[in-house]
Formats: C-alpha cells, sequence, structure tokens
C-alpha cells in the first residue's frame, strides 16, 4: 500500500470460508485525500485495490459481518457500510450525528448496529446512534440512543465559577472537551445548556478565573475570565454579573491562533492576583511559552525557548511572577518528538534553569499546583506519568505516589486543608489514554486511597479534578469518556479508612 504518510484502520473479512481475506482502510490527513480499501489474504499476498471513500479521513473502527460476506461497517467522521469489501461505501447516519465515529458494535445476529461518536447532545447533536440491519443491505436509517444523562462524552476540563453563592443547586459550571461546544450549567450540574464563544468551534481545553476578591465571589468589575481552546483565547468580564448562561460575553483575545499547546487544561496558567498575567505553554518547534500582562489587549510575548531542547506541556505561575514549566515527550506535528527534560522554571528577568527531575526525566509532568502562591516555603506538587511528586519549601522532589502503568493526569490541593490532595489519572496530552480514576491522600500523601473505586469514573481516563470552592466535601471531575462527575460528601470531606 504506497500511500505515503496512511493511519489505517484494519480488521479480518472473509468472502467464503475457503477463502480468508484481511481488509484494510487507510486515510490520509487531508478530507480531499479520502480513504482507500485493500484486500489480501491471510498469509500476506499482493493487496488489492478495492474502491475509495471519497471526502473522507480519520478512519477509526472496521467491523466484518461474519460468515461468507463481503459486509463491512466503517467508522470515521460518520459510519458507513460496504456490501463488496469496501468497493463502495454507503453512508447510515441520520443528519445531525455528531462527527467523528470512535465505535461500532453489532449484537450476536447481526440484526442491529451501535455506533457511538465522540460528541455531546446538549448541542442537538447525536453522541450515540443505532440501526437495523439484514443482510446484504445496509443499516436503515439510524436513530438516536439515551445517552442516560451522559450528554458530553470527551471533557477536558470542569470549571466550577466562584459566583458569590454557596448553595451546590446554584453553583454554576463551566466544561469543555474534543470536537465539542462549551457546556454550561447554573445549577450545579443537573441540567446543561451550550456555549460558545465567537469563532470558537470545539477542543476546548480550559476555563481559567482570575478572581478579585469581593465577599464571597469575585469582584465584576475587575476579575476576568479566559476560555482557551486549542490556538485560540477568549476574555470575559461579566461571568460573574451575568444572569444566565447564554449571558456571559467573550471576546477574542490578542492570542496568534494555531499556537501548539498540549491538548491540557494546564498548558495554561495565571499569575495569583493579576488578573491580566496569562501564560500558555507552546510545545511546538521553538518550545517556549507565551505571554500577556494586559489580558490580550495587545499580542502575546514569547520567553526564551526551554533549555535542553525541552517542550512545555503543563505550566504554574507563582505569586511572584516565576513560571514554572513541566515538559514531556511532545511532537511537532510532523513525526519529530522531543525528549522529556523534567521541570523548568524561569525567574522575572532571570533564565530558565532546571528545577527538577531533571536527571531521570518521567515522560510527561502532565501538572503542577502548589499551597499557597507557590512561595519559597510552599509545597509543590507535579503529576507525571511515573507518579506523584513532591517538592516541600526548600527540600528536594520526592516520589509520593508511584502510578506505575497509570499515568498521574491531574493533582489538586483542597484550599481548606493543604494535606488533602486529590490525583487524576489515566489522560496523558494525546499519546496515552487508559483507564482512570482519583485517588486521595489526607497526609500530605504518606498513605493514598480511592475516591472512584465502583463507580464509572474509575475505568475512564481522567483529564480534570477541581475542588469546590465553597464546599471542600465536594470534588469535581471531567472525564475523557464519561462526561463530567461530582463527589458529594455531603460537608465531611473524604477520609482515608
Amino acid at each position: 500500500m504506497p500511500l505515503g504518510r496512511a493511519v489505517p484502520a484494519l480488521a479480518a473479512a472473509t468472502t467464503s470460508p475457503s477463502n480468508p481475506r484481511i481488509v484494510a482502510v487507510v486515510s490520509r490527513r487531508s478530507v480531499a485525500d479520502g480513504s482507500y480499501t485493500f484486500a489480501t489474504t491471510l498469509t500476506g499476498g499482493t493487496w488489492t485495490y478495492q474502491g475509495t471513500l471519497a471526502s473522507s479521513h480519520s478512519v477509526r473502527p472496521l467491523l466484518w459481518r461474519g460468515g461468507a460476506t463481503s459486509e463491512l461497517l466503517l467508522g470515521s467522521v460518520y459510519p458507513w457500510w460496504s456490501g463488496n469489501l469496501g468497493g463502495s461505501w454507503t453512508a447510515f447516519h441520520p443528519g445531525p450525528t455528531h462527527v467523528d465515529i470512535r465505535g461500532i458494535y453489532t449484537n450476536s445476529t447481526h440484526t442491529r448496529v451501535w455506533a457511538v461518536a465522540d460528541g455531546d447532545s446538549y448541542d442537538g447533536q447525536y453522541a450515540i446512534i443505532t440501526s437495523s440491519w439484514s443482510a446484504g443491505v445496509a443499516p436503515a436509517t439510524a436513530t438516536q440512543v439515551s445517552d442516560l444523562g451522559i450528554n458530553s462524552l470527551q471533557q477536558f476540563f470542569v470549571a466550577p465559577i466562584k459566583r458569590g453563592t454557596s448553595s451546590p443547586s446554584t453553583r454554576w459550571l463551566l466544561t469543555g472537551g474534543m470536537d465539542n461546544y462549551g457546556g454550561c450549567s447554573a445549577n450545579g450540574g443537573s441540567s446543561w445548556s451550550y456555549y460558545n464563544p465567537p469563532g470558537s468551534v470545539a477542543d476546548h481545553l480550559a476555563v481559567l478565573q482570575a478572581c478579585v476578591p469581593m465577599g464571597t465571589g469575585c469582584n465584576p468589575s475587575t476579575s476576568r475570565a479566559y476560555f482557551f481552546n486549542i490556538g485560540r483565547l477568549w476574555r470575559s468580564t461579566t461571568l460573574w454579573s451575568a444572569s444566565s448562561c447564554a449571558g456571559v460575553g467573550w471576546t477574542l483575545a490578542n492570542y496568534h491562533p494555531g499556537v501548539a499547546a498540549p491538548w491540557s487544561s494546564h498548558s495554561i496558567a495565571l499569575r495569583p492576583g493579576f488578573p491580566g498575567s496569562v501564560y500558555v505553554a507552546n510545545s511546538g518547534p521553538n518550545g517556549v511559552v507565551q505571554v500577556s500582562t494586559d489580558g490580550g489587549d495587545t499580542p502575546f510575548t514569547a520567553t526564551a525557548p526551554l533549555p535542553d531542547d525541552a517542550r512545555p506541556v503543563s505550566l504554574y505561575v507563582t505569586g511572584s511572577g516565576a513560571i514554572i514549566a513541566g515538559s514531556g515527550r511532545a511532537a511537532n506535528g510532523q513525526g519529530t518528538q522531543y525528549p522529556p527534560r523534567g521541570i523548568y522554571r524561569l525567574e522575572p528577568g532571570g533564565s530558565w534553569v532546571p528545577w527538577g527531575l531533571n536527571a531521570t526525566p518521567p515522560e510527561f509532568v502532565n501538572a503542577i499546583t502548589a499551597t499557597g502562591t507557590g512561595g519559597t516555603l510552599d509545597t509543590f506538587w507535579a503529576a507525571t506519568t511515573s507518579g506523584i511528586w513532591r517538592k516541600a519549601g526548600l527540600g528536594s522532589w520526592t516520589l509520593v505516589l508511584s502510578t506505575t502503568g497509570y499515568g498521574a493526569s491531574d493533582v489538586a490541593i483542597d484550599p481548606q486543608n493543604s494535606n488533602r490532595v486529590y490525583v487524576g489519572q489515566g489522560l496523558i496530552d494525546q499519546v496515552q489514554e487508559h483507564r482512570g480514576g482519583v485517588l486521595f491522600t489526607d497526609d500530605g500523601g504518606a498513605s493514598w486511597c480511592s475516591l472512584t473505586s465502583g463507580w464509572l469514573p474509575h475505568a475512564t481516563p481522567i483529564a480534570d479534578v477541581e475542588v469546590d470552592p465553597y464546599d471542600s466535601s465536594r470534588i469535581w471531575v471531567a472525564t475523557f469518556g464519561a462526561g463530567v462527575w461530582a463527589y458529594d460528601g455531603a460537608g465531611a470531606p473524604p477520609s482515608c479508612p
């Protein structure tokens, strides 16, 4: 298959019991290139061109009907059926089906098909569809399947908004994920509406609040909020004064579109106490941090590149303005990968210096946070692919939780008790997804317990963990595959037995 850079989908198929075949569907990066189907024998003979699925790319699942048939089901941008081993294809999705089919399944008698997309349903699109299926014909036009309350699947973040109310039933939440509109709830997650800043399409990574305290909430005149997706940044000063989700106004910041930020809520950071100071990791060819001190009113500037060819994938900024960058095995989108190098620190007016885990760096430093405002005597925590590391004051970094085989994707500190720390597992930029769950410690890392054992988030990659700003017994979790969840301790934070 001399197609150059192709992304294959592969499944076994047969035209008769005596003639076993292997079928592969491959696609290039461009939609215009289409997807190509080839077949060969099980012994690896010559691949035979079967046909082209025009204007399609990014093929994913490929399913064979079984028996002495030539029927295939393919998931790409939409679901397709072929009755001749890929010689031609017929779509069977209804109009509002969300793009990018991630999974296809049939029952044992092959009379019904289900397909799931990576999208949401709170904006009127279908995330899960089903069709009846008879031998020799394409599945019937699909219908929507209930999402059982999980109306947005692959989330990157959840942000509980500090609007001055301590009632969980009136808590505002914002969330966003892959290929989705943003979701907004004004009633603690009981119902959701979608929102989208002007010009934003999908892949929403973070909403951060630069809160200037006033009473139990944020000063609506001086506080700012930032909404970040891949390549664009919006800001708002109305998040705390709007009467509804639809009333929040967002304006585009002067941030260069297309900058290569890692796909994580930790690729953007704010400086505590400085509402206009915004920092974005650029893991592209230069390996710099983009900086604005005026909230994006003027174009962002760039720091010097990180040393040692490192690429920043996570950021934390201290109250004094020091930038702390976690590096990772980032890729530039053209096949080049950069080596992991650990953690670096840049003081205002200074140069980047190694600051931890540099001798034997983990593959990714996914999140960095600290008690207080990250002062000299505060405690820092880092979530990495090798586990959870802690640095107390002037001490060195110490591994307090080994997560061998499970990458730690997030770490969050209870603002009411710095010894209580939560860890999410399972989502590492765009290179690793596995079952996750949330662990926690209530003794500063000496012992750890599971918060999610027995619940769906335990089997799902965890993208973001947040402690509620008003009630530290309520923990919000964004999963990459099962929506947004909340742990409600009813006033009592969890404790290890």
